[in-house]
């Protein structure tokens, strides 16, 4: 819970959130499955800034061996003010596979839809490589598609590569 009264404008803001994880066996895999929710109530002195916002999000981490991670998760977030309300639905699924101890790579895709705007589906792929004495070198690839379902004059496609070579010392 908080509240601020700067210049006599009062915010006050309350959350509420809850998180519950399982790690259970199917002989030598392993899942973990987690559940997030969470509530937000926020209110000021103009009733039109007010809003409540409700998130809910399932994730599931399977472990098949030491080299291959399979990853799905599914959120759902609302947000209502006093005129309109917002609401979004995202959903991915990736994998993980280690080659050996100095190289990983992984890729997925992800697809979020938000009622009455658009929807956004995307896929990524990257790695790490372990350079030795130099570092580690980490590449990822982005790929994404933006559709608007009202008048399709936002659509857009969006292109990402990321480099990055990172030394402990």
């Amino acid at each position: 819970y908080q509240e601020n009264s700067p210049r006599g404008i009062d915010i006050k803001t309350m959350l509420v959130s809850v998180m519950s994880s399982y790690t259970h066996r199917f002989g030598v895999h392993q899942s973990t499955t987690s559940v997030f929710a969470s509530w937000q109530g926020n209110s000021t002195h103009n009733p039109m800034m007010d809003y409540t916002r409700y998130m809910f999000s399932l994730n599931e981490v399977f472990v098949l061996n030491r080299v291959l991670t399979l990853r799905g998760s599914f959120t759902w977030n609302k947000t209502e003010f006093e005129l309109m309300d917002f609401s979004v639905v995202t959903g991915e699924l990736g994998a993980s596979y280690r080659k050996n101890r100095n190289i990983v790579f992984n890729g997925g895709a992800r697809l979020a839809s938000q009622a009455d705007y658009g929807s956004r589906f995307g896929f990524y792929a990257g790695g790490e490589v372990g350079l030795g004495p130099l570092g580690t070198l980490s590449v990822h690839a982005e790929q994404s598609f933006f559709r608007d379902d009202f008048d399709g004059m936002r659509d857009y496609d969006q292109s990402l590569v990321r480099a990055s070579l990172t030394k402990r010392w």
